[in-house]
């Protein structure tokens, strides 16, 4: 990799292969027809009309394809802020649905924001995640030509509370084309970095530093 890469955070992760679920339970975030699925699961889990001010994904693990969970947050009549997690895989007697939860750690430290009616809000059923791959795409591209294999970790859709403009911002883990693996005494190393980026509201791919 290029030096100039380096202030992406540089991680080595011994790789272990768990199958926590069958594949007929896992859905792609980083195909379109997984995220087809992905909205569909949304809406059944969330409801299709429940207004939401942000939508938010993460893979099951690193360097992972598949859907770990989704959380959104919401505001409520109090302007406090509230959130509800699916998880893909539920643990002994837990469900997959974690149930609300106020984001007291999130409030408790900034003012509460001023909502507008309609603002700061987006059904559900109405979140567009058409973007997503072109989005990554055009990640890739200012990333430059030593990037291999490419992951979602996280990826938040987002309704900003004072004008209602959708913006996003995602972490993307990364090989580079070679050398992406090693073998150090027994386990097989697997080299990849870290990249931030933003989406503007006038969809534009901002690569934080």
């Amino acid at each position: 990799m290029n030096t100039k890469k380096l202030h992406y955070f540089f991680l080595l992760l011994s790789v272990l292969l768990v199958s926590s679920c069958s594949d007929d339970n896992k859905i792609s975030i980083i195909t379109n027809e997984g995220l087809v699925k992905l909205k569909d699961l949304a809406v059944n889990q969330f409801g299709e009309n429940t207004e939401i001010y942000s939508f938010a994904i993460s893979s099951q693990d690193d360097l992972n394809e598949n859907l770990g969970s989704m959380t959104i947050e919401y505001f409520k009549e109090d302007k406090e802020i509230y959130s509800n997690t699916y998880n893909v895989v539920a643990y002994g007697d837990e469900s997959n649905l974690m149930g609300e939860e106020k984001k007291e750690q999130i409030t408790k430290f900034r003012p509460k924001w001023k909502t507008p009616e309609g603002n700061g809000k987006i059904k559900i059923k109405d979140i567009d995640l058409a973007n997503v791959l072109p989005n990554i795409l055009k990640a890739k591209e200012m990333l430059g030509d030593d990037v291999g294999n490419i992951y979602i970790k996280h990826y938040t859709v987002k309704a900003e509370p004072e004008t209602n403009a959708i913006t996003a911002r995602f972490n993307l883990q990364f090989t580079p084309k070679e050398n992406a693996t090693s073998l150090e005494g027994k386990n097989i190393v697997t080299n990849y970095y870290e990249a931030d980026f933003e989406v503007n509201a006038n969809g534009e791919v901002i690569l934080k530093e």
